[in-house]
């Protein structure tokens, strides 16, 4: 590293350029590259080499990784800078991203370059160059190409001063007025370059001025020429899209509400598009989805209003079509789910015509995307939030259109033309579990399953229609239990498929036992008829045939399933039948242990034991022990060993280990275990280091916690100790700034628990372990937060039982560290970072507040923490925010409300950050429910 970068500063250009090269490519050396880059771009000085490789280099890798380290430099060590230098750096880059363009460069260095630009703006605009924009533009005009990337800029920057979650509100507030000073002169380039006719740097002026559009004064845009220009520029299919996304940017204004001047545009946005829509001949038509869908759901969806006739029902027609289409499935099927929810709240409100929310239904049904527990289910996050979307839409509209909806799916999966087609009305079916009235239901389930059962008997089905009907039966758990004679076939039936030689078969038989084992029990462990065995008699019976049969991966569900119903049967039997039902297992585990065979072979008996001892019965405990102890000795084996079979049989021993003590922690083998695990967590590399440590850490707190507070007179020692929290928990505590997010969550839901230990708050470890808590809440990613955020609320509910004790905990701890709590929690409540977090960080709030005695205090407490994160509110907006606080936080939806209004009122909110917010609040005033409150609308006879 020395000879390649003595100091960060002399540079070997050469040197560099095979590292970017490398870094960029996917070769062998890649990783090593990528980690020199790093430890180059940490030294102080090296982001300034970025002059020498952009003047000196020809090699576009080396151009682009040094552009970044610079971006990175910018971000971080601006202020190291002098003046003379910053002036330099601006100056410099102003004119590279002109000249760049105009030398043909690739798109990648110039889009590189502009960043740069950006980030330096960020901390140098408006103060020390407060005529940029219009020295920018002006410099630009000499030719198109610098024109459009002029153009660029200015978007990114307008993108970067309302949305940024980098800036402080401060300084945000500080870029917003200086955008909103010079906005004008923005928008007269952007017309001058739409007159001058130029296709490319037209559609640029449209795109930024889309990004103008998010923010600028509602009021101001819709008396402007902007609209007018939008609608016409419609009818130029190569201007189509930008154009669209400038009406979408109104739509998805933060301000913008229903109302008669949206209505109109609403009704002119479709009738310009009514015009040139042909859904045969467009292939492209994301960007209309997105468009359609923003006005469609606009605030809320309340410019749908009345009778839904005309260009609502146009519109909701477009968008059916087009979720027909892989491209734009996404963002319809999301705007259906919106639409339908808002029909069933508001119905007193909105009608849409009956015949509209049959067709709504039937395409969903058509086009029903594989639930994530249907086999296989390695679905893509995208497809998962699609099918629960259409899952969310189907329910809706069965309360809105009722039995009629049953009828169409039963006629539907009638109808099914082939497998795949059956298969989705059968995900329709079972997306619809608990939307109609019991009758209802008993029926559309009683004939789709004898219909489907028609079809196996008569050979016409094989595996998929196998499949789909186990599936439905494991959905409809509440008919079956109703239903015995139907549960005994439905169980038998589910037993013979797990022997099948078919995956998904086998998994959606496992899991319709599991379910069934779950819910149905009582009649499970009786015979069905007399003289019969009971089911699980059965099922234990061919334990051992199926495991030889059984995909690997299915057996620990399946032995779950046995487990559950033998917890439920009489003790004189139940020995005998866990010995029996563990017989495979255990031999697969000794053999595994004994024979010099891959460690990954360890795995399925160690899921398996995983799941049993989960089943709360001290019967099952005798079986695992000595697997405990056998699966220790590999775990000590395996440590600090970076094969991957290694790091995952890890996982599963300590898996095992956890189970363990969710069940039994109050075993003699339990201070044994916690020092293998604190042996495994503390002799790992970092690199290594599981999350699964510390939940063991965690779950064993928690389960001896609740031990205790159950039997009070029969307390359990926890197996901690001053010495844990120094040497394991706080010898670790740079992990919190670390890159793992799920070993930094694990870490959040440990301090929770150490924060309800009696000793860790009599030792004096208590204030850092709240300041560490704090600051996992105070993390951007959202996992983090949570897991900091529940312990946090577990804490102070826990203190909330001594506060009228003056001498108690609970009374120390709002003394003592009261206003810490609150101005923290209160800058986590109003940062735009968590806003998904909204619900539970208020929930602290309201919590800390109400607990105090001092209201006038806690207000105080908190106008200081909003002038500081909100320098521009003046000190009387400040004070009357806290005194509001205090007033509302008895009324939680109240205060809900207060905080969010000051939030989207104090600064600009994006739509995305807006949405989020309203969907809070529907949450928290429980408008989400979907009783079934209404008579169903008047439709023709199916």
């Amino acid at each position: 590293m020395e000879t390649l970068f003595p100091d960060g500063e002399n540079l070997d250009v050469q040197a560099f350029e095979r590292l970017a090269y490398l870094s960029t490519n996917n070769t062998a050396e890649q990783e090593e590259a990528n980690l020199l880059i790093n430890e180059f771009k940490n030294m102080d000085k090296s982001w300034l080499n970025v002059t020498k490789i952009l003047e000196q280099s020809k090699s576009p890798h080396a151009k682009f990784v040094m552009l970044h380290i610079f971006i990175d430099g910018v971000k971080k060590k601006w202020e190291s800078l002098n003046e003379e230098e910053q002036s330099y750096f601006r100056q410099y880059f102003f004119d590279l991203t002109i000249d760049l363009v105009n030398q043909d460069c690739e798109p990648f260095i110039v889009s590189q370059a502009n960043r740069c630009l950006v980030e330096i703006l960020k901390n140098e605009w408006p103060a020390a160059w407060p005529s940029f924009i219009r020295d920018y533009m002006n410099a630009s005009k000499k030719t198109p190409q610098s024109c459009v990337n002029c153009l660029k800029v200015l978007a990114e920057l307008s993108d970067d001063a309302i949305d940024s979650t980098t800036l402080t509100s401060d300084r945000t507030y500080e870029l917003q007025a200086a955008l909103s000073h010079d906005v004008g002169l923005v928008i007269a380039h952007a017309e001058e370059i739409l007159q001058a006719g130029n296709e490319e740097a037209s559609t640029q002026a449209l795109t930024t001025l889309s990004h103008f559009l998010r923010w600028l004064e509602i009021s101001e845009v819709l008396s402007s020429d902007i609209v007018p220009a939008a609608l016409a520029m419609i009818q130029n299919p190569d201007l189509r899209d930008p154009a669209l996304s400038c009406l979408q940017a109104i739509a998805e204004h933060p301000d913008s509400v229903a109302s008669n001047d949206f209505s109109d545009l609403f009704d002119q946005v479709v009738g310009a598009l009514n015009e040139v829509i042909n859904f045969e001949e467009s292939t492209n038509n994301f960007k209309l989805a997105e468009t359609v869908a923003a006005f469609l759901t606009l605030d809320g969806c309340c410019l749908l209003q009345g009778e839904m006739l005309g260009a609502p029902t146009l519109a909701v027609q477009w968008i059916l079509e087009l979720s027909k289409s892989e491209d734009t499935k996404r963002v319809c099927v999301d705007c259906i789910a919106d639409l339908t929810r808002y029909f069933f709240m508001q119905k007193s409100s909105v009608q849409p015509i009956p015949s509209l929310l049959i067709t709504m239904f039937s395409e969903m049904v058509d086009q029903m995307e594989q639930p994530p527990d249907y086999p296989p289910r390695e679905l893509q996050e995208a497809s998962q939030q699609i099918h629960e979307s259409m899952r969310a839409a189907l329910n809706y509209l069965a309360k809105l259109v009722k039995d009629y909806c049953a009828s169409l799916l039963l006629e539907k999966l009638k109808s099914a033309e082939n497998p795949h087609e059956l298969l989705r009305v059968c995900w329709s079916i079972a997306a619809v579990s608990g939307a109609f009235i019991p009758p209802v239901e008993d029926s559309l389930i009683r004939n789709c399953l004898q219909y489907l059962s028609d079809l196996l008997e008569n050979g016409q089905g094989g595996a998929e229609i196998a499949c789909a009907y186990v599936y439905l039966c494991s959905n409809y758990t509440r008919y079956l239990y109703n239903n015995i004679e139907q549960l005994g076939f439905i169980v038998h039936r589910a037993l013979s498929f797990c022997g099948e030689e078919h995956q998904e078969l086998q998994d959606v038989s496992v899991s319709c036992l599991n379910r069934v084992a779950e819910t149905c029990y009582s009649l499970l462990i009786k015979p069905f008829k007399p003289g019969q065995p009971a089911f699980v008699e059965e099922l234990v019976e061919s334990s051992n045939s199926l495991c030889m049969s059984l995909d690997p991966s299915l057996v620990p569900t399946f032995y779950q399933a046995a487990a559950t119903l033998i917890t439920h049967t009489e003790d004189s039997i139940k020995q005998q039948m866990i010995s029996r039902l563990l017989v495979p297992p255990v031999a697969a585990w000794e053999a595994a242990c004994k024979n010099d065979i891959d460690i990954s072979q360890v795995l399925t008996p160690i899921a398996v034991f995983s799941k049993v001892i989960l089943i709360s019965d001290t019967a099952f405990y005798p079986e695992v022990e000595g697997v405990i102890a056998k699966a220790i000795e590999l775990l000590n084996s395996l440590i600090g060993n970076p094969d991957k079979n290694s790091v995952v049989v890890r996982e599963g021993i300590l898996g095992l280990v956890e189970s363990f003590f969710k069940v039994h922690a109050d075993a003699q083998c339990v201070p044994s275990l916690v020092e293998v695990v604190i042996n495994d967590f503390l002799n790992s590399p970092d690199t290594l280091k599981l999350p699964i440590d510390l939940d063991c850490f965690t779950t064993l707190i928690g389960q001896i916690i609740e031990f205790n507070k159950n039997d009070p007179n029969n307390q359990l020692n926890i197996p901690f100790d001053p010495e844990f929290v120094e040497n394991v928990v706080l010898a670790t505590k740079d992990l919190i700034s670390g890159e793992s997010p799920e070993i930094i969550a694990s870490y959040a839901k440990l301090l929770g628990k150490l924060l309800q230990i009696e000793f860790v708050r009599s030792c004096g470890l208590f204030e850092e372990l709240l300041v560490l808590l704090v600051e996992c809440i105070k993390r951007p990613e959202e996992m983090i937060s949570i897991s900091g955020l529940d312990g946090l609320l577990d804490l102070l509910d826990d203190c909330s039982h001594t506060l009228s004790d003056e001498d108690g905990f609970g009374k120390a701890v709002h003394t003592n560290f009261g206003k810490f709590l609150l101005q923290e929690m209160m800058s986590v409540a109003l940062d735009s970072a968590h806003v998904p977090l909204f619900n539970l960080s208020t929930k602290v709030l309201i919590n800390i507040i109400t607990s105090a005695t001092d209201a006038e205090q806690m207000s105080n407490y908190i106008s200081e923490r909003v002038r500081e994160d909100f320098k521009h509110v003046s000190e009387e907006n400040a004070n009357n925010f806290g005194q509001i606080m205090t007033q509302t936080a008895s009324v939680p939806a109240d205060f809900r409300t207060a905080i969010k209004n000051f939030i989207i009122s104090s600064r600009k909110t994006s739509s995305k950050a807006r949405a989020i917010y309203a969907q809070v609040e529907d949450e928290v005033l429980g408008n989400d429910s979907i009783a079934d409150t209404t008579d169903p609308l008047d439709l023709p006879e199916f």
